[in-house]
C-alpha cells in the first residue's frame, strides 16, 4: 500500500499529517478528507483552535491524543479500502 511506512509510534497529529500527505500525493484523496470548523485559519488562529479543542476534550474527560489516533485509524482504513479500486 502507498500508505505503508507511516510509523505507528508517532504522536497522533504527526501521524495524521503524514497520512493526509500520502493520500493526496498518491491521488487517494481528491478533496479534503475532513471539513474544518472554519474555512480560513491563520497559523496563529489554527494553533489556538487546536489548543481549544485539546482543552475542550480534556474538560470532558476525553483524551485528545486517543481521539485523533482513532480518527486517523478510521481514515486510513477507508483510504486502504479505496486504494484497490483506484488501481484498476
Amino acid at each position: 500500500s502507498v500508505l505503508d511506512g507511516i510509523p505507528r509510534h508517532l504522536p497522533s497529529l504527526q501521524r495524521a499529517e503524514k497520512l493526509v500527505k500520502k493520500a493526496h500525493k498518491n491521488k487517494l484523496a481528491d478533496k479534503p478528507l475532513a471539513k474544518p470548523a472554519k474555512q480560513r485559519y491563520t497559523k496563529a488562529s489554527l494553533g489556538r483552535e487546536l489548543f481549544a479543542l485539546a482543552e475542550y476534550a480534556q474538560t470532558r474527560g476525553w483524551q485528545p491524543e486517543a481521539l485523533l489516533r482513532a480518527e486517523t485509524k478510521r481514515q486510513e482504513k477507508a483510504l486502504r479500502k479505496k486504494e484497490p479500486r483506484l488501481a484498476k
